[in-house]
C-alpha cells in the first residue's frame, strides 16, 4: 500500500486536475434534470424578456422568483436562445463547472486535495442534484467559492471590500445566503474598524442596496412573494421545528454523506485549534444557517438546502488536511461508503413515476429529481418529453389577450408556464399571488412543507377576472 501511494506524485499538477474536473462534468451531465419549481422563475423570465416586466402575471407586480440574479442571468441567455430545457440545463453546468475551477485552481491550488476534494462533491447527492435543476444552487455555489478564495487569502488588498461585494451578490441571489456570511463579514470589520472599513462595507454592499431599491419601488416590498406564502403560515413553532428535524433525517437516509460531511467539517472547525483561530466564523455561518432550515421546517426538496453547506465543508476539510495518504483514504472511504447510499450520484437509478410515489417519505419530502428526470432530464429526454413539449404549447399562449382567462390551480411550475401570458393565474398556495400568501391557512394535521394551502375569499377569481370588486 506505501508503494502505491508513493508512486502517486505529491503534487499532480494540471493533467490530473483536469481528469477530476472532467469526471464531475460527466458526472453532472449524467444527473442534469429540471424541477418543477425552475419553471415558476422561468415565467417571469418569458414576461421579463418579452417586454412585459419581471412579474409572473402581467400587469401584476409579484416578485414570484427567489433569486433575482439567477433570474437575471437566465434572462440574458434565453434573450439569445429563446429556449429552455437545454439553455438552463447547460447554464447551470457551465457556472457549476466555474465553481469547481475556482475550488481546484483558487482555493486548494492545484494539489492532492484539490483532487480529493472534487472527488469528495462527486458524491454528494444534495450537491450533484442541485448543481443542475435549474435552481440558483449552483450560482450560490459560485459565489461562496469566490468568498472563500478572499477568505483564505492572507495578504489580499481590500479583502473587506472583495467579501462584502461577493457577498452583496451572493444576497441578491438568495437572501439566506446572508446568514452564511454574517459572521466571516463581522470578524474580518472588527479587525480593523475604522471609517476606511466602514467605506469599504458600503461600497461592497452596493449591488444589494440597487436591487432592495428596486424591489421596493417595482413590487413593493423587499421579500419576494415566497416568503410571506412560507414563513406566514401559522403553523405551531413546535411542528414547524420538528418537520426541520425530519428534513435532516431524510437527508441521513437518502445522502448520509452530505450530513456527515456537514457535521464533520463544523465538529472539526471547533475542535481544531488551527482551524479554530481561522475557520470558525465560516462553520458558525453554517452552523446558524442550519438552525435556521430547521426552524423554516426545511423544504419539500429533499437535500436542497444542503448542497452550499456541504461545499463549504469539503473545502474547509481539504484544506486543512496536509498528508496525501490521507486525502486518498478520507477519498476511498466515502466511495465505499457512498455504494451503499440509495442516493449515490455515480450510480444509475430507475426514473419513473413509481420511483417518485416510493421516493417520498411519510413526512413530505421528496427526491424530486427521481419523478422530474423521467419527465425530461437531459440523458432522457425525447422529442416527445413532457418539459420539451411545454415549448410547443407555450407558442401558442404567449401573446397577452386583451380580456385574459383567469384559473386557480395548484402546482404553478410548469403548467403555469405552458399557460403562458395569456392566463391570469392564481394559485391557492399563495406562492405567486400577494392576497393570498397573507391569508390564513387552512390548517391541515397532515400539512406538507412549502405547500400551505389558502383560504380563497369568495368571489376573488371573479374579481380578477372582471378587473372590479365583485368580493362576497
Amino acid at each position: 500500500m506505501r508503494d502505491l501511494i508513493a508512486f502517486i506524485p505529491a503534487k499532480p499538477g494540471k493533467k490530473f486536475l483536469w481528469i477530476i474536473l472532467s469526471l464531475f462534468c460527466v458526472i453532472l451531465l449524467r444527473n442534469s434534470w429540471l424541477s418543477d419549481d425552475c419553471y415558476i422563475t422561468m415565467r417571469s423570465v418569458f414576461n421579463f424578456t418579452h417586454g412585459y416586466g419581471p412579474v409572473f402575471n402581467v400587469g401584476e407586480r409579484v416578485q414570484s422568483f427567489t433569486h433575482p440574479l439567477w433570474m437575471l442571468l437566465i434572462s440574458i441567455i434565453y434573450k439569445i436562445t429563446k429556449e429552455t430545457f437545454f439553455s438552463l440545463q447547460f447554464l447551470s453546468i457551465g457556472v457549476s463547472m466555474l465553481a469547481a475551477y475556482f475550488i481546484a485552481f483558487k482555493i486548494l491550488r492545484a494539489e492532492w486535495k484539490a483532487v480529493a476534494a472534487i472527488g469528495i462533491l462527486c458524491l454528494s447527492k444534495s450537491f450533484i442534484d442541485y448543481n443542475s435543476s435549474g435552481l440558483e444552487n449552483c450560482l450560490t455555489h459560485l459565489l461562496l467559492a469566490g468568498f472563500l478564495w478572499i477568505w483564505l487569502s492572507q495578504t489580499r488588498e481590500n479583502k473587506l471590500f472583495w467579501l462584502s461585494l461577493i457577498a452583496a451578490f451572493a444576497v441578491v441571489n438568495r437572501m439566506d445566503t446572508l446568514l452564511l456570511l454574517l459572521p466571516a463579514l463581522t470578524v474580518e470589520w472588527l479587525r480593523k474598524p475604522s471609517f476606511k472599513a466602514v467605506l469599504q462595507v458600503s461600497l461592497g454592499f452596493l449591488p444589494l442596496l440597487v436591487w432592495i431599491s428596486f424591489a421596493i419601488i417595482y413590487y413593493g416590498f423587499i421579500f419576494p412573494n415566497t416568503a410571506y406564502s412560507k414563513l406566514n403560515t401559522g403553523i405551531p413553532a413546535g411542528e414547524t421545528w420538528q418537520q426541520g428535524f425530519f428534513y435532516f433525517l431524510n437527508s441521513l437516509e437518502l445522502d448520509p454523506i452530505t450530513l456527515i460531511l456537514i457535521i464533520g467539517a463544523i465538529v472539526f472547525v471547533f475542535f481544531s485549534s488551527q482551524q479554530r483561530k481561522s475557520n470558525w466564523p465560516i462553520a458558525l455561518g453554517m452552523l446558524i444557517y442550519l438552525v435556521y432550515v430547521m426552524k423554516a421546517g426545511g423544504d419539500f426538496m429533499s437535500g436542497r438546502f444542503l448542497s452550499a453547506t456541504v461545499m463549504i465543508s469539503v473545502i474547509l476539510i481539504a484544506q486543512s488536511i496536509e498528508r496525501k495518504f490521507l486525502h486518498l483514504a478520507f477519498l476511498g472511504a466515502l466511495i465505499f461508503f457512498g455504494l451503499l447510499s440509495p442516493g449515490f450520484p455515480l450510480l444509475t437509478r430507475p426514473a419513473n413515476e413509481q420511483t417518485f410515489k416510493l421516493s417520498v417519505d411519510t413526512r413530505g419530502i421528496a427526491d424530486e429529481k427521481s419523478f422530474w428526470e423521467s419527465r425530461g432530464s437531459l440523458m432522457k429526454a425525447s422529442r416527445l418529453s413532457p418539459l420539451l413539449q411545454a415549448e410547443k404549447y407555450l407558442a401558442s399562449h404567449q401573446n397577452p389577450v386583451d380580456k385574459p382567462s383567469v384559473e386557480l390551480i395548484g402546482p404553478v411550475g410548469l403548467e403555469g408556464y405552458k399557460l403562458g401570458p395569456s392566463t391570469v393565474l392564481i394559485d391557492y398556495v399563495g406562492l405567486v399571488d400577494p392576497l393570498l400568501a397573507r391569508l390564513p391557512t387552512l390548517y391541515d394535521p397532515g400539512w406538507r412543507i412549502g405547500h400551505f394551502n389558502r383560504v380563497v375569499p369568495r368571489g376573488y377569481v371573479n374579481s380578477v377576472a372582471a378587473g372590479e370588486n365583485q368580493f362576497e
